[in-house]
């Protein structure tokens, strides 16, 4: 798929924050099923970085000029003038950490639909009429109803009903809906002998780069990489892209 102009004005929409929903829904998409458009999103953001390097360069340059050019006795005697200074350097600061922040979290997003898939569901082949209460959940989970299937183990657990890898969908689906704090916690409480262990740890390392924690996403990752399991490589590439 090649990169067109159209495709670079829906990168930009994403970057300003001016995109509609069906427009990110689109987004999304491209940047799963198109290298092509992952690519142009990175270069894109790349380059505003650099471009903002530049003008916080300018700027400090302009400002320190400026100041140069005040009279030394207008220096020690004006608190305007440096009240004034003191107000454009803060602003500048604030400027550059907020564009800084705003790129992180970009990264992190793009990073996060490149990698997260749904974990599949088990025991679910097409036509099947679900005819027990697992099974109703795994067929609403494979049909992309997250709330409903939200709605369905939160029934369970309330009555003290519980299945193998339970914890396992209920985050998934809560990362679906963008519950983000209960999707950690779903992960988090993974019991250490489940056989969705590992799924669990891979899953939270995404709800954690999805939030913007970067430091609890890569020290997991780095637990992933050093185990034997399926998301060996893909923890590997993921702590490269990262850094």
């Amino acid at each position: 798929m090649t990169v067109r102009s159209y495709d670079i004005e829906l990168i930009e929409k994403y970057i300003d924050n001016s995109i509609n929903d069906l427009e990110l829904l689109e987004f999304k998409e491209k940047l799963r099923g198109s290298p092509e458009f992952r690519e142009a999103v990175e270069f894109q953001i790349k380059l505003i970085a650099n471009i903002e390097a530049l003008e916080k360069k300018r700027l400090k340059e302009e400002l320190t000029l400026m100041f140069a050019d005040i009279p030394p006795e207008k220096k020690s005697d004006s608190d305007s003038v440096k009240k004034w200074f003191l107000v454009a350097a803060g602003v500048l600061v604030l400027l550059t950490a907020t564009m800084i922040w705003r790129l992180q979290a970009l990264n992190n997003e793009a990073l996060f639909d490149k990698y997260y898939e749904p974990f599949p569901a088990k025991g679910i082949v097409r036509g099947d009429i679900p005819d027990t209460e697992i099974d109703q959940i795994m067929y609403t989970y494979s049909a992309g109803e997250y709330t409903d299937v939200i709605a369905m183990i939160e029934n369970q657990m309330s009555r003290d009903v519980y299945f193998e890898g339970q914890k396992l969908y209920l985050g998934n689906a809560y990362l679906q809906t963008s519950k983000m704090e209960k999707a950690v916690q779903s992960f988090e409480s993974i019991p250490l002998e489940s056989r969705y262990r590992m799924d669990g740890k891979w899953y939270l390392a995404l709800a954690f780069l999805k939030t913007g924690d970067e430091q609890s996403a890569k020290k997991i990752l780095q637990g992933i990489s050093e185990e034997n399991s399926i998301y060996r490589s893909s923890a590997k590439k993921l702590l490269e892209d990262l850094n």
